[in-house]
């Protein structure tokens, strides 16, 4: 079981939730996603971090469900998901088009009649001219050659009218099609989307999410659904509520929306939320029971060390601690019920902490306890604090 949330104040209780972790098939090989950053799913190689882009290209994505312990709990408001058009599927947007259209082609045609007009118009003051003399002969040549030009320029007004009559009745510039063609594409989805306002009593730095949504296909049998999987990297969430708006293409043309769910990390790990699913508050001494009984339950049979819960020592601690602090080795006596009974400078545990910010870190973290043909007995673990 994945351990609580980097990110955690000191508190005296835990929440145990249904979280997730996403596993990425990269060479033929399933690994744990460490960290979403920018448009790149982080992941750990041989010890070596290794960046996958997600952007123009396929990647195999696998989920795995999990109950995880968080000392943090972050706020999802107003969340909203359901089915989405893209730009170019949008019916609004295919009226609106039409509707911009036909103005700019009723304008086109304003402007193509009221050239005619003043040709039309031109052409009678040519011939009048010509009538009283105004170009000499009236029937000389500088008289016709007038009149030509000015019947010419009538012509290319007419016919420039005439062309714009024929764009104004299309199809793209009527806005009857248009209304035809937004009736035609509505309840054509192809995109899905979620909103929601998140916030956080602590600040996570360098937060990302996740999105599960899951669809139905029209072309697939009843009650078999695909799920879409969004991870995407986030500025800090803070106190004050943070908008975030979610519209990604690219699915079945006609599909129904089936359900959702967001999913917060921070620094890699997850944290509850209210939306949690299976989301059960407990003590601080319920939340070690737990991990208790699932450890032993997870390894029937072993015999390992103690050791910390990866991720309980929360962001807030760890920043009031110095590089020395977070790299010194310690040696840590853990009870069989994995509770802390002791920290030291040694391995035969002779003598003992003194560090004050030391030990009230140690006194933060959760500990799995030693286990010996699977069952539960004290040990000593030797740590760091860094590694968590």
């Amino acid at each position: 079981m994945a351990g609580g949330a980097d990110g955690a104040p000191a508190v005296p209780g835990q929440v145990l939730f249904m979280g997730t972790d996403l596993m990425l098939q990269y060479e033929k090989k399933l690994y744990r996603v460490e960290d979403v950053e920018g448009s790149a799913f982080r992941i750990k190689i041989d010890g070596k971090d290794v960046y996958v882009p997600t952007q123009r290209r396929t990647i195999g994505l696998h989920v795995d469900a999990d109950l995880k312990l968080a000392g943090l709990s972050v706020q999802l408001d107003e969340m909203k998901a359901a089915e989405g058009y893209t730009y170019g599927n949008n019916p609004l947007r295919k009226l609106e088009e039409a509707n911009r259209n036909q103005m700019v082609t009723q304008d086109r045609q304003d402007y193509a009649n009221a050239g005619v007009e003043h040709s039309a118009a031109n052409l009678v003051a040519v011939q009048k001219n010509a009538q009283m003399g105004g170009y000499g002969d009236p029937n000389g040549p500088r008289a016709q050659q007038e009149i030509m030009t000015a019947q010419a320029q009538l012509q290319n007004s007419q016919h420039y009218s005439d062309y714009s009559t024929i764009a104004g009745s299309s199809d793209s510039s009527n806005i009857g099609s248009g209304a035809l063609r937004m009736a035609e594409a509505k309840g054509k989805y192809d995109a899905m989307e979620v909103s929601f306002k998140v916030s956080s009593p602590v600040e996570l730095k360098q937060p990302y999410m996740v999105i599960l949504y899951r669809f139905h296909d029209p072309a697939a049998k009843p009650g078999e659904n695909g799920l879409a999987i969004h991870a995407q990297a986030l500025d800090p969430i803070d106190a004050k509520p943070r908008y975030v708006h979610v519209l990604r293409g690219g699915l079945p043309v006609g599909f129904k929306y089936v359900d959702s769910e967001v999913h917060i990390y921070n620094r890699g790990r997850e944290v509850a939320t209210n939306l949690s699913g299976k989301r059960v508050e407990l003590t601080r001494a319920e939340a070690q029971q737990y991990l208790v009984m699932n450890h032993v339950g997870a390894h029937k049979g072993a015999t390992l060390p103690p050791a910390a819960v990866a991720g309980t020592l929360s962001l807030t601690r760890r920043e009031s601690l110095t590089p020395a602090q977070l790299t010194r080795t310690v040696y840590v006596k853990v009870g069989q019920d994995g509770t802390l009974l002791g920290a030291f400078q040694d391995r035969d545990c002779q003598s003992p902490i003194e560090d004050a910010g030391l030990k009230a870190a140690l006194d933060e973290v959760f500990f799995a306890p030693a286990l010996e043909a699977g069952k539960p007995v004290e040990g000593v673990a030797r740590m760091r604090l860094a590694e968590l």
